[in-house]
């Protein structure tokens, strides 16, 4: 995909939301000079029914819409269509901004939307976009040095047998390599990847849920969260919010 051909959804049961984020794009177009073909929709039925003939890159959603919410629809989104979808929450309810972190939200829009705070956004998506498929990690296995996209790690784990026995558990494989996992953990932490357990290094980019002691992941696994990284990981979800709201 490239710049000159970005497909953009809005979805808001206010009109007036509607026209107000569909008038930055066009501002945006306009001074950066990119290619958007914007769809709106009032309706999200209507919205989720189009995905079945349009790939959208990114999508505008209202969080509190009535019949099914933004949450809802996201995980429809995640769960048939993609992950490479850039969702940005619009709302009124920074309240909510906590529950939707299981569908990977790109962004937080917090009502009403100031041009400037959107300008930043869109032109941190659209360069994500450009350098998300460059970002490779090398995994140093025993045979020979592989490069992995360092969004398709789910988690990395120690072997309980070998100290420096690594286990890099991708989404429809995995691969063993070798090295010291303290040290990943910090190559890694500007990527999302934060420690757990004393044992696992995991990509919070696929993270679905958690409590006190445990969370999931997209691929089903479950990993035990340890009292010694609890306070660690939840400092780094509550930054995370923060700086969403901040934009």
């Amino acid at each position: 995909m490239s710049l000159k051909n970005i497909n953009i959804a809005i979805c808001d049961d206010e009109v007036s939301s509607i026209y107000s984020i569909k008038k930055y794009l066009i501002s945006y177009q306009i001074q950066f000079d990119i290619d958007c073909e914007i769809h709106t929709f009032t309706d999200s039925s209507k919205f989720l029914s189009s995905f079945e003939t349009n790939k959208y890159n990114i999508v505008f959603l209202d969080i509190d819409m009535p019949n099914m919410d933004g949450l809802e629809i996201s995980k429809h989104i995640r769960k048939k269509y993609s992950d490479d979808v850039y969702i940005v929450f619009v709302t009124s309810y920074p309240s909510y901004m906590h529950d939707s972190f299981q569908v990977h939200p790109f962004q937080y829009l917090i009502k009403p939307v100031s041009y400037n705070i959107f300008q930043n956004i869109m032109s941190d998506i659209l360069t994500y976009m450009q350098s998300k498929n460059n970002i490779r990690i090398v995994v140093d296995t025993y045979n020979e040095k592989l490069l992995v996209n360092v969004n398709d790690v789910i988690y990395i784990r120690t072997s309980k047998s070998q100290k420096l026995h690594l286990i890099y558990t991708l989404r429809d494989s995995q691969i063993i390599g070798r090295g010291a996992l303290s040290s990943l953990a910090t190559s890694l932490a500007e990527h999302g990847f934060i420690l757990t357990n004393q044992s696992t290094l995991v990509n919070t980019k696929h993270i679905t849920h958690f409590n006190d002691k445990l969370l999931g992941l997209d691929n089903g696994d479950v990993i035990n969260i340890s009292r010694r990284n609890l306070k660690k990981f939840r400092t780094f979800f509550a930054k995370q919010i923060i700086s969403d709201m901040k934009g």
